[in-house]
């Protein structure tokens, strides 16, 4: 759909009588900046199309990150973040479960706010040490994740020794 060949375009756009060599050549000339503006084009539409392709899902994620920063030895993985869910408290009405224990009692309970029980990360990116060579600062993985992570979604980079 987007191959287009100029040069034959402007020979078919011709009249019969006009199509000798040197009106040919001429009008390939005047072409000249239409095709370098449809080669970048092409250029773009390949870029963001492979944009379109890695979303937030983890694989396509790591995809994109080991494509872009480390596309030979592929040192960079995702893990699930630490899990820290607090327990349900039960009513009394309701029979089955824990109920809260008062001071006397040996357990100690943690109750945590919503704030501090979604803090954990969802996810870690993990970097091996030796790939810290083919980016500066993490300023630019961090862009690169925080485009394509889902919004809301907390994250940890964690570089291994």
């Amino acid at each position: 759909m987007y191959n287009i060949d100029f040069v034959k375009l402007v020979e078919m756009l011709l009249p019969t009588v006009l199509r000798m060599p040197r009106l040919i050549a001429f009008m390939s000339a005047l072409t000249a900046p239409i095709r370098q503006i449809y080669s970048e084009f092409l250029d773009y539409r390949s870029y963001a199309l492979n944009e379109l392709n890695h979303n937030g899902q983890i694989i396509y994620l790591e995809k994109y990150l080991n494509d872009r920063f480390d596309n030979d030895l592929r040192r960079i993985w995702i893990s699930d973040g630490v899990d820290s869910e607090s327990p349900y408290y039960y009513t009394y009405r309701e029979v089955i479960g824990p109920v809260m224990r008062t001071f006397q009692e040996d357990t100690d309970i943690i109750l945590r706010t919503n704030h501090e029980e979604y803090a954990t990360a969802e996810f870690i990116v993990n970097i091996d040490n030796s790939v810290g060579d083919l980016f500066p600062d993490l300023n630019e993985l961090q862009a690169c994740i925080d485009l394509r992570k889902t919004p809301g979604t907390v994250y940890e980079i964690n570089i291994i020794n």
